[in-house]
């Protein structure tokens, strides 16, 4: 992921664009036609978007990472594979997913989920960035529910050009951890600590703040819940294992 792909060129080559190539290959040979959902990241942006409302056509996406870079280039390959006929290709960039469980992922974005998750578990975690950083989120079960539209929609309604932004919502760390307080007591919130990451910062300041989505809702994707109803929702399963 994006940090990873970072530290690791060569690793991050090969698992986020040969083998993503390889897949898409064996694909148009065997299953000519057949339906694919790619989730790229809004890591495709970079700083010249920073400052405008990003979307899918207006604002050119010039990738301030290897991993957007990398997701970049499928993005253009599975839109050039679409338009031969070989797939019929979905791209959906992705808002950083939050809560997600687990462990702790590479990505520059894990913090994130981190300074929800471990708290909540009782366990100590960092914020490696400003928390004025305002960041686009989306919850996993928002994002499960538009992930299954990707495939439903048909591909007519995609047209020419098969990348859509996702909807979500900006957040800024701090009013992520003002949630935490409000649904999980102060005591979870006082875990967090913030150490400042310069590498991790640097990339998250190369991803828009604010997108536009409306092309999204026209084709039918939906919007999130936001911060307290997604931390809720986290614990809850949590609980219920």
């Amino acid at each position: 992921m994006s940090s990873g792909s970072e530290a690791n060129l060569e690793l991050g080559l090969r698992v986020n664009f040969e083998s993503v190539r390889t897949l898409l290959d064996k694909l148009r040979t065997q299953l000519p036609g057949v339906k694919v959902v790619f989730t790229s990241s809004c890591a495709v942006f970079g700083r010249a978007a920073t400052k405008q409302v990003a979307n899918e056509t207006d604002v050119v996406p010039m990738p301030e990472s290897s991993y957007g870079t990398q997701k970049l280039m499928i993005e253009y390959l599975i839109n050039d594979y679409s338009r031969r006929g070989l797939i019929d290709g979905r791209v959906v960039r992705l808002p950083t997913v939050f809560v997600r469980a687990g462990a702790p992922t590479a990505a520059a974005s894990s913090f994130v989920s981190g300074i929800v998750r471990e708290p909540v578990h009782g366990e100590r975690s960092t914020l490696p960035v400003d928390p004025s950083i305002g960041i686009w989120l989306c919850s996993p079960k928002t994002l499960a529910r538009n992930l299954v539209s990707a495939v439903e929609i048909p591909a007519e309604k995609f047209g020419h050009f098969r990348t859509v932004l996702l909807p979500g919502y900006t957040a800024t760390s701090a009013e992520i951890l003002q949630a935490l307080e409000k649904v999980a007591g102060k005591e979870a919130r006082d875990l967090v600590e913030e150490k400042r990451d310069g590498t991790i910062q640097r990339i998250v300041l190369s991803w828009p703040e604010k997108y536009d989505t409306s092309h999204a809702k026209e084709l039918g994707f939906v919007d999130d819940v936001g911060l307290e109803q997604t931390i809720r929702d986290f614990i809850d399963a949590e609980k219920e294992g």
